[in-house]
């Protein structure tokens, strides 16, 4: 086939071993992916359970360590967000405040974008009452900012509509059976 010296056999012949190089490539890329994006389930997942579990030491370097390792995922800046969380559980409040700024600096569209700026506003305060005077006008600026961006009736606490719904029953009036084990 590529016997004659011509100009579109050469042609061809590279071609044909350009595509042959990346047939064989592509099912290993796609196993990478696939070893990846398991891999990053598996530390978010870890990460949540320890956050869920309140143990916010360990859940913030299991967030640290998915950014670190997955930077590119779809859920860094959920990590980030949860992250910063864990930060100002644990007192770093200049860690929360770095983590928060850059959340959303490089995510200004974040859906958590308003628990973030009030989160933001917390551990300026926090990091001002600590020592750093300088971060009172800081907190003061991002907080001020964010009632005004925010009308007061979506600042009023509501009854939450999704999750589980806690029993509206009385149980003032309700009669309980008397034990007598106890005499």
């Amino acid at each position: 086939m590529f016997a004659r010296a011509g100009r579109w056999s050469v042609a061809a012949a590279c071609a044909l071993c350009a595509w042959w190089g990346t047939a064989g490539s592509l099912p290993r890329a796609a196993a990478q992916d696939a070893a990846s994006s398991r891999a990053a389930e598996q530390q978010f997942a870890a990460a949540a359970g320890l956050h869920n579990l309140k143990d916010f030491k360990l859940a913030g370097a299991e967030w640290q360590k998915f950014l670190t390792d997955f930077p590119g995922d779809k859920r860094a800046s959920e990590a980030r967000y949860y992250m910063a969380i864990c930060r100002l559980q644990t007192g770093d409040n200049d860690g929360a405040v770095a983590s928060l700024e850059k959340l959303l600096a490089d995510t200004p569209d974040f859906k958590e974008g308003v628990s973030a700026r009030l989160y933001l506003g917390l551990a300026q305060n926090n990091a001002a009452r600590a020592g750093k005077k300088e971060l009172f006008a800081a907190a003061e600026k991002t907080l001020g900012a964010l009632l005004k961006a925010r009308p007061k009736e979506s600042m009023s606490p509501r009854r939450p509509t999704t999750g589980p719904r806690l029993s509206t029953r009385s149980t003032k009036n309700r009669k309980r059976p008397i034990s007598t084990a106890a005499w």
